[in-house]
């Protein structure tokens, strides 16, 4: 995994439930809610979820909000956490496996799609775990590793983004600053 996709991943993970509202995909379909609707019954939280952190992050953080690179990897992930999609990733998984032993488990004969193609898949693997294993954590435990990961990442994300980017906007680094009481 390049820096890149590491820095995707947490800026996916920290809004990939953002204006969660609850209840679950099914229920918004049955009840014909208009996000379910708007979004054709399928993945209608995990869509709702990057169409409203997609719109925070133009708003907040533009040099993100507005990568292209940054956004498709993001949605990929964020839309990875739809647990209708559980079995298609477990054989994707499965696939992966399967063609990394056939290499001898190495990556050195693989082109740069087929490596960018298992980024993305890590990725979105990666994500799922975190989303999947949020259940079983304690409120407490859930905020302090909250708090650890942002406060260690958030300066980390600013760097490699203005690396990304060339430059390092005053607008972003203001909204990094994080300040727990």
């Amino acid at each position: 995994m390049k820096p890149f996709n590491a820095l995707v991943l947490l800026i996916s993970a920290m809004g990939h439930d953002v204006g969660h509202p609850g209840v679950n995909n099914m229920f918004l379909v049955r009840v014909k809610a208009t996000v379910a609707q708007l979004y054709n019954d399928h993945s209608v939280l995990e869509s709702f979820h990057c169409a409203l952190y997609s719109q925070l992050l133009r708003r907040f953080w533009p040099s993100v909000g507005n990568d292209t690179a940054i956004r498709k990897l993001m949605i990929s992930s964020i839309l990875a956490t739809d647990m209708t999609l559980h079995g298609q990733y477990t054989k994707q998984l499965d696939v992966f496996r399967d063609f990394w032993d056939e290499n001898d488990r190495s990556i050195t004969s693989w082109d740069e799609a087929t490596l960018e193609t298992n980024r993305e898949l890590l990725s979105c693997l990666i994500i799922k775990c975190g989303d999947i294993c949020n259940v079983v954590c304690l409120r407490k435990q859930k905020t302090t590793l909250i708090k650890v990961a942002l406060e260690a990442n958030l300066c980390r994300l600013a760097t490699l983004l203005s690396q990304r980017n060339g430059r390092l906007s005053s607008q972003m680094s203001l909204q990094t600053k994080v300040v727990w009481n």
